[in-house]
């Protein structure tokens, strides 16, 4: 399925993107440079699996922690633990991304 992801003619249950959401992608997937736009791309691809599962689920609350004494939100997620776990791993693993071990969750990396 992951290398299927890689050919764009390819398209689960037959939904299909609007030429605006094409033309969308492509212009951030083009504004990557060796120094710039990786990270912007692996938090559109993180929020994008987000919202393809739980649609209402909001983006903005991106802290999430089971400790309540910690800064977060008690409906947020944990983005930096599923970029580190899930996103990043597998970007890397098909070359689809090249980004450090750690992630593009880091607060350097959005800078």
């Amino acid at each position: 399925m992951l290398i299927a992801c890689r050919d764009r003619n390819v398209m689960s249950d037959g939904f299909q993107l609007e030429q605006s959401q094409i033309n969308t992608l492509n212009k951030l997937v083009n504004s990557v440079t060796s120094e710039v736009g990786r990270a912007l791309v692996g938090l559109t691809i993180l929020q994008l699996c987000v919202k393809s599962l739980e649609p209402t689920q909001s983006i903005r609350l991106h802290k999430s922690s089971t400790n309540r004494n910690a800064f977060s939100w008690q409906e947020g997620i944990p983005m930096r633990s599923l970029d580190k776990q899930y996103i990043t791993p597998i970007l890397r693993k098909y070359e689809l991304l090249k980004l450090n071990a750690d992630g593009f969750m880091m607060t350097r990396s959005l800078a």
